[in-house]
């Protein structure tokens, strides 16, 4: 993967840490993540923007946590006692306010105010931040105690913040980096594959806390293309993905080279080497895969022949649907091998109509990453 995404050598050397700490802890990881906190996607919030939303999410997170332990007559003077110390009236927002009435209320179901109430683990982010404690983690819940005494130990808002220590950009971006891919881990292997290790609501908590302390914006990256560069043995080859696509490559073991993946799941390709070919095997090896597909119980919906002045063969493209399954296949010829990228059709196409699957938005994508496939350029 090249520097479309601007790493510099702060974000190049945050990464490898973070990879060599989950390959420790035997957490599962993608090496070529696009979805993650660079220097050139993020900005820190101010020191006195921190400290307001971390006294915010106190006040939601305690007074949540009173009411759920029938303690809401104390959640009054908590208001009081924090407003005196840091004049919390003129931080806290009408919405704010609002909600904090609704929780005094009882306009909330015990669900909602336990939701509400975990709310302290992002006190927990702002204050490690803010330097005000040594290290959070992402297995075991936030010390409240601790949290409270830090709370009520300042008398003002300035002696607060003349006692914080801000930590750097660098190391506030390598915590966040590692828990974007604690995050990635488990919507992709579950929660039982990192039972003990990891526990997921915290890492979704701390995960949007840093999202907003840093100002990231992952919708700045779904503009960008990023160029991918696969090399193995006598097989080299690049392309372009979008910005919302991971990057793995796969087994040794296995046939299949390397998978695309998007966060949300709805988008898969995966790109299969089917041997070393001469240029004129191309049509009938091609013609004997697509047999294969159909004696294993795929339907052919259809074919046709694209052209790309980046490669020396034509490329074909096949539509076939098995049950519940739909692909999009494209076979091409590069580096003297026949390689074939699968991708899965949305499930809302109704993949009967073969001339209405060619105009959906995954195949937009597909057709977007077949012609920018070329050979390695030396």
């Amino acid at each position: 993967m090249d520097d479309v995404l601007e790493l510099d050598n702060q974000d190049k050397r945050r990464i490898d840490r973070n990879i060599r700490a989950l390959r420790r802890d035997d957490i599962p990881y993608l090496e070529y993540m696009t979805r993650i906190p660079v220097n050139s996607l993020t900005k820190i919030l101010s020191e006195k923007e921190i400290i307001n939303k971390m006294l915010v999410d106190y006040l939601i997170s305690s007074s949540a946590s009173l009411m759920i332990s029938s303690s809401m007559f104390l959640v009054g003077d908590l208001l009081d006692k924090i407003n005196k110390k840091y004049n919390t009236d003129s931080i806290l927002t009408l919405e704010d306010k609002t909600l904090i009435l609704d929780i005094i209320n009882k306009l909330f179901t015990l669900s909602e105010l336990d939701e509400y109430s975990q709310r302290i683990e992002s006190v927990n982010v702002c204050l490690w931040v803010l330097g005000l404690i040594d290290d959070i983690n992402s297995y075991t819940k936030c010390n409240i105690e601790e949290i409270n005494k830090i709370i009520f130990k300042y008398k003002s808002y300035d002696e607060l913040q003349k006692s914080c220590r801000m930590r750097s950009k660098d190391e506030i971006l390598s915590k966040f980096d590692l828990i974007t891919r604690y995050y990635w881990a488990f919507r992709e292997v579950g929660k039982q594959e990192l039972a003990g290790k990891l526990n997921e609501n915290i890492v979704n908590i701390q995960n949007d806390t840093f999202e907003i302390i840093t100002s990231y914006s992952y919708d700045s990256l779904r503009d960008k293309n990023i160029r991918i560069e696969y090399d193995k043995d006598d097989l080299e080859f690049n392309f372009e993905i979008p910005g919302h696509l991971n990057f793995e490559r796969l087994s040794d073991h296995s046939r299949e080279l390397l998978a695309l993946k998007s966060d949300d799941g709805n988008s898969r390709i995966v790109f299969t080497d089917l041997g070393n070919i001469e240029q004129e095997e191309f049509d009938t090896k091609v013609e004997k895969n697509i047999k294969l597909f159909v004696k294993s119980g795929f339907t052919l919906l259809g074919d046709y022949v694209l052209h790309s002045t980046l490669l020396d063969e034509k490329i074909v493209r096949i539509v076939i649907r098995r049950g519940n399954t739909s692909l999009n296949s494209y076979y091409f010829f590069v580096s003297n091998h026949l390689i074939r990228m699968d991708s899965l059709i949305e499930a809302f196409i109704d993949s009967s109509n073969y001339y209405e699957n060619t105009n959906s938005k995954n195949t937009n994508q597909d057709l977007d990453i077949i012609f920018s496939i070329r050979e390695v350029e030396y």
